[in-house]
């Protein structure tokens, strides 16, 4: 579809501010930055053009504010090198999908602050896209499940942080559950609801509760993720369940961190894993795994080094691939090994709260 051309509309609201971003155009393009109008022109129509026609019948009179907004943002997506024609990046698909399908769904919050919302969900989306492209696909489906209950700024900006933890972010965890303890009671039941429920997630392959929907406002599922990283899920079994759920790394040839197969330990900052060139921080829960740059400490005089075969204790008998483990570590319900021959770092989890789990870690 052109939009433009097929909205008669569309092309007089563009026309009454021609002059308006003809101006933001010609700044730009003063100031050196290099992007082409033409690209421009594509985006006011593939980009622009569908969510205005969201606006334009139920905000008439908020249209041309919406459009000023949207472009301005466009056109600082384009001089950061996105939506440029001639130029295909991973983050390409993410962003059409972002402004295609979600922002047209949320003509409201647009309506009330264009540039905020969508320059705000565009900068999340290229984070979250260049530390996970599987994330940011989980992370758009996620929002387009709630995206129709989203009716204020403020509810679109607090969900869009929370799906960023649910989608895989692990790391995000402690951040957004400070916050989402504090979350309208409605706008929390949205967002663990899609979490848990959408098609997808990282974390349970089962993903809701085992008992039934979710119980209460909301608060006391707050309160288990709080305690336990793998909890939060409605279950008679009481027994505890330690058990292989995943893992995190590879051999950075294949897209991966590790130089060399990896070892790991854990001190006050949690758990950590090397390559022996550089040191990781694990962060895993039952919504996904992801390592990040463990920066000013140096690699030399790490446990890291250490030959001393790690005690497996009571995990051996349930996870029997700890047998050929060349180091071990654990944090509260979370365990983390490595084998000899592999770039990656496995995870285990005491699972007292699920039936099936499989992570995916980034």
């Amino acid at each position: 579809m052109t939009y433009i051309s097929d909205h008669p509309e569309l092309k007089d609201l563009i026309a009454d501010h021609r002059d308006v971003l003809n101006q933001c155009i010609r700044e730009r393009l003063h100031a050196g930055a290099k992007f082409q109008p033409a690209d421009f022109l594509m985006q006011l129509d593939q980009a622009i053009g569908p969510v205005l026609m969201e606006i334009l019948p139920r905000f008439p009179e908020r249209a041309g504010m919406a459009l000023t907004g949207l472009c301005d943002v466009v056109l600082d997506l384009l001089v950061a090198g996105q939506f440029r024609t001639e130029v295909t990046t991973p983050i390409s698909p993410f962003m059409s999908r972002l402004w295609n399908r979600l922002l047209p769904r949320l003509a409201t919050p647009i309506a009330i602050d264009p540039k905020r919302v969508a320059a705000s969900l565009s900068n999340a989306l290229i984070q979250i896209a260049q530390e996970s492209p599987q994330v940011a696909d989980r992370w758009l489906q996620n929002f387009l499940g709630i995206s129709d209950d989203l009716q204020s700024v403020d509810s679109v900006l607090h969900a869009g942080r929370f799906l960023a933890w649910t989608s895989g972010l692990a790391h995000y965890r402690k951040s957004v559950l400070e916050y989402a303890a504090t979350m309208p009671v409605e706008l929390l039941q949205l967002c663990l609801a899609g979490s848990l429920s959408a098609p997808g997630t990282a974390g349970l392959t089962n993903a809701g509760p085992v008992n039934g929907g979710l119980e209460g406002d909301g608060r006391e599922w707050i309160e288990r993720l709080q305690k336990d990283p793998w909890g939060g899920v409605v279950v008679s079994r009481e027994t505890s369940n330690w058990r292989r759920v995943g893992h995190v790394g590879a051999f950075r040839g294949f897209g991966g961190r590790m130089l060399a197969p990896p070892l790991v330990w854990s001190d006050e900052a949690g758990l950590l894993a090397s390559d022996g060139k550089q040191i990781w921080k694990i962060h895993a829960d039952r919504f996904g795994a992801i390592m990040t740059r463990f920066d000013g400490i140096s690699v030399e005089g790490q446990p890291w080094k250490s030959t001393e075969k790690p005690t497996l204790g009571k995990w051996l008998a349930e996870i029997p691939e700890l047998g050929k483990a060349t180091s071990f570590a654990n944090e509260g319900n979370t365990l983390v090994w490595t084998e000899a021959t592999s770039f990656h770092v496995f995870i285990g989890a005491n699972l007292q709260a699920v039936d099936t789990i499989s992570i995916v870690g980034v």
